[in-house]
């Protein structure tokens, strides 16, 4: 993927994916759009240290996830954790850079919205 400039549109596997999220989030399937999102994130990470993926294309990627959410008017469902872990991954594009996100801290969050139940699940 490449970099999105000012009045460029994000490549368009960025836009697909960004998009699905914010359908799942359209339906009031908060929970699921937040699994969605903290799943990117986890395969993001991955593909960042192995080189696949460049950092400006992940941040691009969760911008626009941003960006859809709050279009879907959802932006503001999120939980604490989902709400932190696209603000941080807002900041790949600076990765491995001085003002790149903490790579722990992203896992950290990912991994707790992956282990969150949903409200009267009993599946703990």
């Amino acid at each position: 993927m490449m970099a999105v400039h000012p009045g460029e549109a994000p490549p368009s596997d960025v836009v697909a994916l960004a998009d699905a999220v914010g359908q799942i989030a359209g339906l009031g399937l908060i929970r699921e759009a937040e699994v969605a999102t903290a799943t990117l994130a986890l395969l993001a990470l991955e593909r960042l240290e192995t080189g696949r993926m460049r950092g400006d294309a992940a941040s691009d990627l969760f911008t626009t996830i941003d960006v859809r959410l709050t279009d879907a008017g959802k932006r503001n469902d999120l939980s604490d954790e989902a709400s932190e872990l696209l603000v941080e991954a807002g900041w790949l594009d600076h990765w491995g850079g001085d003002w790149g996100p903490d790579r722990a801290r992203l896992e950290q969050l990912a991994l707790a919205i992956l282990r969150q139940t949903r409200a009267g699940d009993s599946r703990g």
